[in-house]
């Protein structure tokens, strides 16, 4: 019975994330709490689709008793789990009990393993966040399937600026949720929302929802060509600035060309391809279902030294579009809705602890 509730639990999370349309319609699967699109080619995820209901993750990590209720601020104990707003897993559910998995599922041949990602410096990094699926240990367990939700990520992003773009989820999930308004558009910082629209009472407010959509995207690169002696040529890739000056050339020996790291194992026939870069497209739908607005982010899958405000990684969604082949909330025509970033502040910081990993 238990099984059965779950999995019609699932469903129904699902056909939500799905209510305004989906990217596009390969290998499409739910998984706990969110649909992913697969890549056999490429094992990994086209995309990766999902609600985020602040209000549940509220309820989630309410204390079960008042042992647990008494601990507070830095005190965390030892081993436990704690999110990058400084949420803690809660007794049922915790990420501790959760370990990266193969998807028996998946035909052997495109099956990555725990053990698939051998570069070095890579991260098998998560395009739905766990620590955002916490309504049952099935479905955080379902954040760590390796061919519907993980991708090679460079570690140093995972650590920072990726952990950055979670935390905004968390954020605007928040504020969806319960109706909050940026400080500065009818709201003083430091304001209590109105008590209408706080969401603290059961049956209070206009429930928000936020939509998500995270991926991987690939894109090409200019290369200088050298020609060899031998009628070869050699690829070399230039940076932005070399890029304009090779082009004002009339005849520039540049071409544009798509090209991505494998890692993995080549003997056992399994490479896993490298993203160029990673995305998160949110869609906040307010007001009782009357407002909705939407923004674009991409970051590039390598180490970011300095940190920028997350606002310089957003990009226009029909730019995005055409990147990765994807149409995001096509019910919704998401290129014509308004900035989600003129009404809400997307910006959010990493924990102290990790601003080490910035190289």
């Amino acid at each position: 019975a238990q099984a059965s509730t779950l999995t019609a639990n699932f469903l129904q999370q699902c056909n939500e994330a799905a209510a305004h349309g989906l990217p596009s319609t390969a290998e499409v699967r739910c998984y706990g709490g969110y649909l992913a699109s697969l890549n056999y080619e490429r094992r990994i995820p086209n995309w990766v689709m999902e609600v985020v209901d602040y209000r549940k993750l509220r309820s989630e990590r309410r204390p079960s008793s008042p042992a647990v209720a008494a601990t507070s601020g830095d005190d965390a104990a030892p081993g436990e789990e704690v999110g990058c707003d400084g949420s803690r897993g809660g007794d049922e559910v915790s990420r501790n009990r959760s370990n990266f998995y193969a998807d028996d599922t998946v035909p052997a041949a495109f099956r990555v393993g725990p053990d698939s990602y051998t570069s070095r410096g890579m991260s098998r990094g998560h395009l739905a966040a766990a620590q955002l699926h916490k309504a049952s240990q099935a479905e955080m367990d379902a954040t760590f399937n390796m061919n519907a939700n993980i991708v090679p990520q460079d570690m140093t992003l995972n650590a920072v600026d990726w952990l950055r773009l979670e935390g905004l989820t968390r954020k605007l999930s928040k504020e969806v949720s319960v109706g909050q308004q940026q400080p500065g558009r009818g709201q003083r910082r430091g304001d209590s929302p109105p008590a209408a629209n706080t969401g603290e009472a059961e049956g209070v407010g206009s429930a928000g929802k936020l939509y998500v959509v995270s991926g991987p995207a690939f894109v090409p690169r200019f290369m200088r060509v050298e020609h060899r002696p031998d009628g070869t040529e050699i690829h070399a890739p230039l940076s932005s600035a070399d890029v304009s000056a090779a082009l004002r050339k009339t005849a520039a020996p540049v071409k544009l060309m798509m090209t991505y790291e494998l890692t993995g194992n080549p003997a056992r026939g399994t490479p896993v391809a490298v993203p160029s870069h990673l995305f998160k497209v949110f869609l906040a739908e307010e007001d009782g279902g009357r407002s909705h607005s939407a923004a674009a982010f991409m970051m590039p899958n390598g180490p970011i030294v300095e940190q920028l405000p997350l606002t310089a990684y957003q990009v226009p969604i029909e730019q995005l579009q055409r990147i990765t082949g994807l149409q995001f909330f096509p019910g919704m025509d998401a290129t014509r809705l308004p900035d989600l970033c003129k009404t809400h502040q997307c910006d959010a910081r990493p924990p102290a602890l990790f601003q080490r990993y910035r190289q």
